[in-house]
């Protein structure tokens, strides 16, 4: 055999090693191994992008994907209209980061996991919270099989919190932040400044209305949750179960916005919550726990403190409230394995400690919340926070803001009011 011949050979062994490595690697596109594309994943996400959030992205280019991230931050209030029209037109993003509410209003747009990413795995590895929000039982069309359909990998958990203005609380002789409702409508009342005819010139609490209390629905869902309740169903039984107003949660909360009400401390004619607050002129607001970051650069110099948000009197156990955002995948992208495999790439304990330090919030993954570095509050509200099960989560919040706008007016009783929200629901379904 001469010099040509061997040369030949070998060079056709390797071409068939080659071969072999290369459709191993493209045969099974299910598969968790990161070394799967050379090119381009296009992420939209509303969070803001950050040096440390830069620094992240671009390192899973230097990684085994050799995958170029492409990062657009889009503002949250427009974030809705702007991500279905791309998608609507085939120019959506590869990968969507967002809150709850949109993922579970748009599960229809998204591609679900691929079935490596087990919802055993998942179970053990994250909170209750993004279990019960992001996997999703579904009947199969035979009506005798289930499965499970995962839809988002979690990023971070951002619970609601009580920020109480120590100032107006030592004040009013209140030594402590309420840790029950009726505590609550205590010390907004010691702190609130009402004249007779109706004005607010120094409000207790930012509950009661709809317009300008931003996270009205995030209070709704923690009154309704620490009852065993939901949104949903609460509206389409409304409709066909008698109601007592007495007793509501919806009592509780329009009358700190109606006039005449012995709790009343709040109107549609003054700032927002996190502006009053900031400005001293507010004693309790509930609110995310990333605003805590934002909140000390607005006022340097104002007392305040971070507690826990009230509870039913002698419960058993505790129950909070929390947004969630996960990273999901539209059904439109033309990249979907690459693109999961990047969402499971950034909620793994490295990069998502990185991004939870960055953006003041708390651990989506319970080995996170076992670090040293987390409090026994945050770990507390974050293990026990709960949210209503929802299908139509934007359509649910215009209607129940329009029934508390309607009752704190004095359009409608509460009855008539929750009765026309339970109709107006009942058309979505």
């Amino acid at each position: 055999m001469n010099k040509i011949q061997v040369i030949l050979i070998v060079f056709a062994i390797i071409i068939a090693i080659v071969g072999v490595f290369v459709f191993s690697r493209t045969s099974n596109p299910d598969t968790t191994s990161p070394g799967t594309t050379d090119g381009k994943l296009v992420v939209w996400g509303t969070i803001p992008r950050s040096t440390e959030l830069t620094r992240i992205l671009s390192e899973y280019q230097s990684s085994e994907a050799r995958t170029k991230i492409e990062y657009r931050a889009v503002d949250p209030r427009i974030f809705d209209r702007t991500v279905i029209d791309a998608l609507a037109t085939g120019e959506g993003p590869d990968v969507v980061i967002a809150d709850i509410d949109w993922i579970r209003g748009n599960r229809d747009k998204l591609q679900q996991a691929p079935t490596s990413f087990t919802t055993l795995e998942y179970q053990n590895v994250f909170v209750d919270l993004a279990v019960s929000e992001f996997i999703e039982n579904i009947l199969l069309d035979d009506r005798r099989t289930r499965k499970d359909f995962i839809w988002a990998m979690p990023l971070w958990v951002d619970p609601l919190v009580m920020y109480w203005n120590k100032d107006l609380f030592n004040g009013a002789n209140v030594a402590l932040p309420p840790s029950d409702w009726t505590q609550l409508k205590s010390a907004s009342n010691a702190i609130k400044i009402v004249s007779q005819g109706g004005l607010v010139e120094r409000a207790g609490i930012s509950f009661g209305r709809s317009r300008n209390v931003p996270n009205f629905k995030d209070i709704m869902t923690l009154l309704l949750v620490q009852q065993g309740k939901d949104i949903e169903n609460s509206l389409f039984n409304l409709v066909v179960r008698p109601f007592s107003e007495e007793n509501s949660i919806v009592r509780l909360y329009t009358d700190f916005g109606r006039i005449g009400s012995p709790t009343y401390t709040w109107n549609n004619n003054l700032p927002s919550p996190r502006d009053a607050f900031a400005n001293g002129a507010l004693g309790i607001m509930f609110d995310n726990l990333s605003y805590e970051t934002e909140l000390r650069a607005k006022n340097p110099h104002l007392s305040f403190g971070i507690a826990p948000t009230p509870q039913i009197e002698k419960a058993s156990l505790p129950i909070y409230t929390a947004n969630i955002v996960g990273i999901a995948v539209p059904i439109t992208s033309e990249e979907k394995l690459p693109a999961w495999l990047f969402a499971k790439w950034l909620s793994d304990p490295e990069q998502a400690s990185r991004i939870i330090e960055s953006f003041s919030v708390a651990p989506a993954r319970r080995d996170l919340l076992e670090i040293e570095d987390v409090s026994d509050f945050i770990k507390s509200i974050t293990l026990n926070s709960k949210r209503t099960q929802e299908s139509f989560p934007q359509e649910t919040e215009v209607i129940l803001g329009e029934a508390i706008e309607s009752i704190t007016n004095g359009q409608q009783t509460i009855s008539e009011a929750l009765e026309d929200a339970g109709l107006k629901f009942r058309n979505l379904r």
